[in-house]
């Protein structure tokens, strides 16, 4: 491998750039670029490096390419070291990155930049290793109209999705509900039977009768039934229902939660 120091660039002052970190990428605002920034441990050669930028697809871009040596040496902050990049990079190792930069005249050779000082210009045969950071050319009115839009697609299937969740736990619900009540309806039968004969015979028995008849005959119905329900069949029956409820209420409730979780984008913690 052959090291060339390129004096002239050592001079080079670079002002220092506005960085915005998009969390996958750092865009470049003042050469509208936009760089990967994830987490790449390894090295490759050069024509993988190329091939890989050309096939990344990342969040949704797929115009990524390897970066010429231009491009790539003034993204080198020669007043930080190790690494030698801006801060708002949170993935970048101490060592040599690949530029798409072929050298003058010789075929099999590559630029590359030293990311571990910055002042490091070198050229190299296209089989050796070094890392990999892909850029894009950014647009703000086209990128952020087309995130704009990923992230109301994107709403829309969480919505329809926390619907689709909340309308499951409803049907499960009302399930419990209805279980419980056929539960109970059986531990009642008689229970059942004995106040619907009261209230038929109340009926016919205030047929006729004056109002203050009525309300005699209404009284005395009343507290017979009040009796009937304080019978073990009907508390249990009783108890029955209200823990379905409850259940109920819990199911639906934590389908709620959920479902504003992932409509809101936090984590989903569950009550204590």
């Amino acid at each position: 491998m052959k090291k060339i120091i390129l004096s002239l660039l050592l001079l080079l002052t670079v002002a220092n750039a506005a960085y915005l970190n998009k969390g996958y990428a750092v865009v470049d605002l003042d050469r509208n670029l936009m760089w990967q920034d994830v987490e790449d441990k390894y090295g490759t050669n050069w024509f993988i490096a190329v091939s890989k930028c050309q096939d990344l697809n990342l969040s949704n871009y797929t115009d990524w390419r390897l970066p010429n040596f231009n491009e790539l040496f003034i993204l080198a902050d020669r007043s930080r070291n190790k690494p030698a990049i801006d801060p708002e990079f949170k993935h970048t190792i101490n060592g040599l990155y690949w530029s798409s930069t072929t050298v003058a005249n010789v075929d099999n050779k590559a630029w590359y930049v030293d990311f571990n000082n910055g002042v490091g210009a070198y050229w190299t045969t296209k089989i050796e290793d070094s890392y990999v950071r892909c850029v894009r050319d950014y647009n703000k009115t086209a990128d952020d109209a087309k995130e704009a839009a990923e992230k109301a697609a994107a709403q829309t299937i969480r919505e329809a999705e926390a619907k689709i969740n909340t309308d499951a736990a409803e049907v499960e619900a009302q399930k419990i509900r209805d279980d419980a009540q056929i539960e109970a309806d059986k531990l009642t039968v008689d229970q059942d039977k004995r106040i619907k004969d009261i209230t038929d015979q109340l009926a016919l028995d205030q047929a006729g009768e004056t109002d203050a008849v009525k309300e005699d005959l209404k009284r005395t119905a009343d507290s017979a039934i009040a009796i009937i329900k304080t019978e073990p069949a009907y508390i249990d029956a009783l108890a029955i229902i209200a823990a379905a409820d409850l259940k109920a209420k819990a199911i639906i409730k934590v389908a709620l939660a959920k479902a504003d979780a992932l409509i809101y984008q936090y984590p989903y913690v569950p009550a204590p």
